[in-house]
């Protein structure tokens, strides 16, 4: 734009480069812009610079002079930094090695609605009536234990489930569904033949599509999104093919780590999947409908936005203003909850607003510092003010809707805060921890982040 050679120096690719990158600038955030040796700031000083007289000599003096000692290095990006593949989805379809047999079951004519106890049960066939239609259709099957065998190892891949979620397969007169016979709107509801694929490996997968999305519609500052450009894309539709994958997905056996992440990216790639479909909600009402009608299928189950935050990430706590926790003592999803509140997710989660944080995507290698990193430097911004001779403390919302998670009391949440902030606002937070204070809650911007 500006008729300059430019070098971005990925934090991602080169992360040793993030601790010059804080005593340069004494900033944890991103972008940081330099003209070679001098310092700008973000995308907003930037802005306000190219509107000053200063600007055009900044620039002349970056076009006629060669770089000084000061600035910023540029690194040589070696073969280990290369990957070709990151921005594809390379998760391939291996067919399910009983797909042939679920389409024979599907189309059996055991399938139909039913009624008992003057409740009607649609799409649906009863256990020890697949057992008994096995063993004359599948050559292979001798005795009714083989067959209970196969059913449970159906079950197991997410094909079908107990209509209640209260039994696994039974040889019994028990109604059982199968997920593409599930009444749903879920965004995700089209159903694969693939091979299911581990949780851990789907994780990269997406978060490689999750890249791919954000690489022509993401605001350098990772605040704004074009979603309508993205709606259109080639990579949504990948992306939006991967989503089905979830369905069947398996979820037990995640390390605390893998599912922080997974479900972090999860939740932001959901919400503007949401957006995408739904638009953005205006309003209270809308947005509380927004939170609890968006879901995928996840490893069989439905998760909404609500459940996927508040039942697994803050460890099935309620949600703000609500009377009761999300899943309740005999729900199956209480399966893959974390077993503690995870309270830096806060800064990472992504809801489509302005106020959020910034747009990124987690791994379960880095999971911890990455979520530090996004608390820090959430506290390094506006969303945390303090003011000494005011005695007053500044803080975004998302402390009181979620001051549960930060600690007992009010002076427990500040602690929490005070740990996560650069040195000079930590300072005078403990400073003001001693006196009479006020705390003051901004209001939150739920303006849509979406570019125009």
């Amino acid at each position: 734009e500006f008729d300059l050679e430019t070098t971005e120096i990925n934090l991602d690719i080169f992360p040793e480069r993030r601790i010059e990158m804080t005593q340069l600038t004494g900033k944890r955030t991103v972008p940081q812009i330099f003209f070679n040796e001098r310092l700008i700031g973000g995308n907003e000083d930037l802005q306000h610079l190219v509107l000053t007289v200063e600007f055009e000599t900044i620039l002349a003096t970056v076009r006629n002079l060669p770089p000084t000692p000061g600035t910023p290095e540029i690194p040589i990006l070696t073969s280990k930094f290369i990957n070709t593949n990151e921005q594809e989805v390379l998760i391939g379809c291996e067919e399910d090695e009983y797909a042939t047999l679920i389409e024979k079951i599907r189309n059996s004519g055991l399938i139909s609605n039913k009624i008992y106890h003057l409740r009607r049960y649609k799409n649906v066939f009863i256990g020890s009536e697949l057992i008994d239609w096995l063993l004359v259709n599948d050559q292979k099957l001798q005795t009714r234990q083989e067959a209970l065998i196969l059913c449970k190892k159906l079950l197991e891949k997410n094909y079908f489930h107990h209509v209640f979620f209260e039994h696994d397969f039974r040889d019994e007169y028990l109604y059982y569904r199968f997920l593409c016979d599930r009444k749903t709107k879920a965004l995700n509801k089209l159903v694969s033949n693939c091979e299911a694929v581990s949780s851990n490996q789907l994780a990269e997968e997406m978060r490689r599509a999750i890249l791919a999305l954000y690489e022509d519609n993401l605001s350098e500052d990772g605040k704004e999104l074009n979603y309508k450009s993205l709606s259109s894309s080639s990579a949504f539709i990948r992306y939006a093919r991967l989503a089905g994958e979830l369905q069947r997905t398996l979820l037990l056996g995640m390390t605390r780590n893998e599912k922080i992440a997974f479900f972090i990216n999860v939740y932001n790639s959901l919400v503007v999947h949401a957006v995408v479909k739904y638009g953005s909600p205006i309003g209270i009402w809308q947005r509380a409908k927004f939170f609890s009608k968006a879901c995928y299928i996840i490893g069989g189950h439905n998760y909404t936005l609500s459940e996927i935050e508040n039942g697994v990430l803050r460890g099935n706590r309620k949600p703000p203003a609500a009377f009761s926790r999300p899943f309740h003592k005999n729900d199956p999803r209480r399966n893959v909850t974390l077993d503690y509140c995870e309270p830096r997710i806060h800064f990472a989660l992504v809801c489509g607003a302005k106020s959020c944080p910034p747009i990124k995507t987690y791994s379960s290698n880095n999971i911890d510092e990455q979520l530090t990193l996004a608390t820090q430097a959430f506290m390094e911004s506006d969303n945390v003010l303090i003011s000494e001779s005011k005695k007053e403390i500044s803080l975004s919302k998302l402390f009181l809707w979620y001051r549960i998670d930060f600690g007992k009391n009010e002076e427990d949440m500040l602690a929490w805060i005070a740990q996560f902030c650069p040195h000079d606002k930590r300072a005078s937070l403990l400073r003001l921890l001693d006196k009479n204070y006020k705390i003051i809650y901004q209001e939150y911007d739920w303006t849509p982040n979406a570019t125009h």
